[in-house]
């Protein structure tokens, strides 16, 4: 809850900003941060960072495509009749994004989904299946670029989180809510 508090506070901050009369004429315009073509890479998140590429098709409008794995092994030995399992996470996600202004501090909100496939790590009796699950929801947060090739930024994900059905141990599909906060950063190419 106070991630998502900081979010709705950076953005709350970042709108009356956006609504600023332009500069006097005599004042040299800055160079537009965002525009048709650009495209960056970067981090989102932290204990388990996924690898971002975003492509914005206006100065306005951008897509990203999200992907992350993680890797865990268990501590210890198997008692006799358990078997060791490594912990292992694939990621993978697709959002499309709308910059509601273009200058140095840029908030922003959209649509993503993502899909995970996580296998916990530990000491079993029997190998359990790997837990899939589904999200789908709403973005929204906000970019500062320090430079036209930098940013670091944070952004809150809120949306559904269908989990599907697996047979060991034998769990049905459920759909929960969900939420998630991740820190950025990113360098971009003109």
């Amino acid at each position: 809850m106070k991630k998502a508090l900081v979010v709705v506070l950076l953005l709350a901050a970042a709108l009356p900003a956006a609504g600023q009369s332009p500069a006097p004429p005599s004042t040299p315009s800055p160079v537009p941060v965002l525009s048709s073509g650009k495209a960056g890479f970067g981090i989102d998140g932290v204990t388990s960072p996924n690898i971002l590429f975003r492509y914005y098709f206006t100065d306005r409008l951008a897509c990203e495509v999200t992907a992350g794995f993680g890797y865990e092994q268990p501590s210890g030995a198997p008692s006799a009749g358990q078997v060791e399992v490594n912990g292992m996470e694939f990621r993978g996600g697709f959002g499309v994004l709308y910059h509601l202004t273009g200058g140095p501090l840029t908030p922003y909100v959209g649509g993503a989904g993502f899909i995970r496939s996580e296998q916990q790590a530990g000491f079993y009796t029997q190998k359990p299946d790997p837990k899939l699950s589904v999200q789908a929801g709403f973005l929204f947060g906000a970019d500062y670029f320090f430079e036209r090739w930098f940013s670091l930024g944070v952004k809150q994900f809120l949306g559904a989180d269908f989990r599907l059905s697996r047979d060991v141990p034998d769990e049905e599909s459920t759909i929960a809510a969900g939420a998630e906060t991740w820190f950025t950063a990113r360098y971009f190419f003109d």
